[in-house]
């Protein structure tokens, strides 16, 4: 990515701030909740503006100016995530508002911006750390580092791809087939690879879903030392056991019993490499991807698509 204008980068280095990611139907939900109940992080909406933003940035000009910067405040308070969190947030709805984001920036610039709308959310959610959870932020690591190239950190969740293509090709909006499923898959850990060669265990933390369920005191005690947060202020036993108690504590295996021989062949195939780069065992059954494989799930995918974008547009137009 191309070096960012000065005014989009953030100075400070003393401000903490969390990003939390991983491959859609992994376990960022989980995860998001538990450090907003348990380790007071404000989390709130997933914070898709931030990359939204920053490719709109040109058109706000010279942020010192104050008419450039109210007017990127007032837009950025419209967005989204920002709107969920006043209008369909289940927990208690909040509102950020131009003023406030205005009032809590620490500097006049987009990385400015950015930090005062997750802090904003954290003090009006009652909550004293400022981080916020998409699965895209491995994705838009590029940017972020350029925004928070000391004060942020990332933790992770990774999770069996072939569990998480039982899952997403459930949803409306996830991919048509488990082939695609592992395309998406890949395309998420090799992001989060490419984080594990540029930043050490003091920035990067990556737990997985598995040990989650399997081991909660142990995964989250670690995810805590991480954090560094003193075990006076965060609640392990607690989170653990709301893991253990709950309804997904043995959500994992699950391709073992329901993916079929058709389907698994087809996700080891194309990520059996990257199952065992994260210790995942494969089946034994043998992957391959043959040629009619790829015509007919990547013809499948490009109908759905653009089914997807015909719906957008209409939605745009009406």
């Amino acid at each position: 990515m191309a070096e960012e204008p000065l005014e989009t980068r953030s100075s400070h280095m003393d401000r903490p701030i969390l990003f939390v990611f991983g491959a859609a139907r992994s376990g960022t939900t989980i995860l998001n909740n538990l450090l907003y109940r348990h380790f007071s992080y404000g989390m709130g909406p997933e914070g898709t503006f931030v990359a939204q933003w920053a490719r709109r940035l040109p058109a706000y000009g010279d942020l010192r100016d104050d008419a450039n910067l109210e007017r990127l405040a007032r837009d950025v308070s419209q967005c989204r995530m920002l709107e969920i969190a006043r209008h369909k947030y289940r927990r208690n709805p909040f509102d950020v508002t131009p003023e406030l984001i205005l009032s809590r920036m620490q500097e006049r610039s987009y990385a400015g911006v950015v930090y005062s709308v997750f802090q904003c959310m954290a003090e009006l959610q009652g909550c004293s750390r400022v981080g916020n959870k998409n699965p895209d932020y491995g994705r838009h690591f590029p940017l972020l580092h350029q925004l928070f190239p000391m004060q942020a950190k990332y933790l992770s969740i990774v999770r069996d791809g072939r569990d998480v293509a039982l899952s997403i090709v459930k949803t409306r909006w996830g991919p048509s087939s488990c082939y695609a499923a592992a395309k998406a898959w890949m395309r998420a850990l090799t992001d989060l690879g490419r984080m594990e060669e540029k930043l050490g265990p003091d920035r990067l933390h990556v737990l997985k879903y598995e040990d989650l369920l399997r081991q909660p005191w142990e995964t989250l005690e670690g995810m805590r030392q991480f954090l560094r947060i003193p075990p006076a202020e965060a609640q392990v036993a607690a989170a653990a056991a709301e893991i253990a108690d709950g309804k997904k504590s043995a959500n994992f295996d699950k391709w073992r019993r329901q993916m079929s021989a058709d389907d698994l062949r087809v996700f080891e195939g194309l990520a059996g490499d990257r199952l065992q780069r994260y210790g995942y065992e494969l089946s034994g059954n043998g992957g391959s991807v043959r040629w009619r494989d790829y015509l007919r799930y990547e013809s499948r995918e490009y109908m759905r698509l653009a089914m997807v974008n015909a719906r957008h547009s209409v939605s745009r137009l009406s």
